[in-house]
């Protein structure tokens, strides 16, 4: 019944937070981080960049795998199309003998 009354008066089920809120859920971000005060801007901006140059470097990494799983795909496809070709050539033989 109540959820009637909140959508007929345009308001959602879930709860609207409140401005009066804020500090409350800090706090609680605070807490399950562990930090004691906000971190400043420029130690923020240094993890981003190291976590820029991991994310580089594994992708980097990342693409070269991706290269050599596609040449050992090919290189697969070629030995089947020829060993296909040798067959054939087997069956043709054995055929016309």
């Amino acid at each position: 019944m109540e959820d009637i009354e909140r959508k007929q008066n345009g308001n959602s089920a879930s709860t609207s937070l409140q401005s009066s809120d804020c500090p409350v859920l800090l706090k609680v971000a605070f807490d399950q981080l562990g930090l004691k005060k906000i971190p400043k801007v420029a130690e923020l901006n240094e993890e981003f960049n190291r976590f820029a140059k991991q994310k580089n470097a594994d992708y980097a990494q990342y693409r070269t795998e991706r290269e050599r799983m596609r040449d050992l795909a090919n290189a697969r496809r070629n030995a089947e199309m020829i060993l296909q070709n040798d067959e054939f050539a087997r069956t043709t033989e054995l055929i016309s003998k």
